[in-house]
């Protein structure tokens, strides 16, 4: 977002606003960034993680301290794994 912003600042008929407009638009889309990778640094750690040749990532990362995986759990992984079975089976 920010670097379209900039880019289209720095391409279209450049103006110092449009320029300063966007240098603003991209600090503040890295500053949402460090902040939510901060916020992300105290997610609870995953207790299943699976990845899809197609590069799609699921996890598990239960907040309420649980170590196992629940009945609903494995339901969210089986279907999981059936939305990706195309992928598996070389179509992707």
């Amino acid at each position: 977002m920010s670097a379209d912003i900039l880019h289209r600042a720095l391409t279209e008929a450049p103006s110092a606003q449009k320029f300063f407009d966007a240098l603003t638009a991209a600090d503040e889309y890295v500053a949402k960034v460090d902040e939510l990778g901060y916020l992300a640094s105290f997610a609870p750690p995953p207790i299943y993680y699976g990845q899809c040749v197609c590069g799609s990532v699921f996890e598990i990362r239960p907040s309420d301290g649980r170590v196992d995986l629940t009945g609903d759990d494995c339901e969210s992984i089986r279907a999981w794994d059936d939305l990706h079975s195309y992928c598996q089976d070389g179509a992707w």
